[in-house]
């Protein structure tokens, strides 16, 4: 089950949380990234489109230090979603499923939001 994540009323956009197939781990995450991808989904709220573009305006990334967040953003929506975390060293296998799997991320969105 996905939960959307909403904010004060005045914000426009949604942050939806990562999708099960990365909400687990094989490497501990330590507590200041994790604070931090807090702060970063707050950020996201405000404007989407901050971080580096990864081929299209809609994917993005986030950078600390050898961590990275990944993240689609649908205007026709108005939805953020969180759909990756990798360690430098995973990079690119994690851009290439998420590249995979973009059309049923999109699916999805548009089932949540037609519920």
């Amino acid at each position: 089950m996905i939960t959307i994540r909403f904010t004060h009323a005045r914000v426009r956009w949604f942050i939806i949380p990562l999708p099960f197939p990365f909400r687990t781990f094989t490497i501990p995450l330590p507590k200041d990234f994790r604070e931090w991808v807090g702060k970063i989904e707050d950020q996201l709220v405000e404007n989407p489109y901050v971080g580096d573009q990864i081929r299209v305006p809609w994917f993005r990334e986030k950078k600390k230090e050898k961590y990275r967040v990944y993240y689609l953003i649908y205007d026709e929506f108005k939805v953020v979603y969180v759909v990756g975390i990798s360690a430098k060293k995973d990079q690119q296998m994690v851009i290439n499923t998420i590249w995979l799997l973009v059309d049923q991320f999109k699916d999805e969105i548009r089932n949540l939001i037609q519920k």
